[in-house]
């Protein structure tokens, strides 16, 4: 919280009660995030970027 400003539960709320919100997040509602590597390499380094996926 120190360093992004924002407490984990506040970042995360919209996967909490299972993607319905308005409680605290739990270790199972974590289970919907994904994570993977989008990286397009043939862009040069300041050209490149990532988007959220939903």
């Amino acid at each position: 919280k120190d360093i992004f400003k924002e407490s984990f539960d506040a970042v995360f709320e919209h996967l909490a009660n299972n993607g319905r919100g308005g409680a605290k997040v739990s270790e199972e509602d974590l289970r919907s995030l994904l994570f993977g590597d989008f990286l397009r390499p043939d862009l040069e380094v300041e050209e490149r970027f990532y988007e959220e996926v939903k």
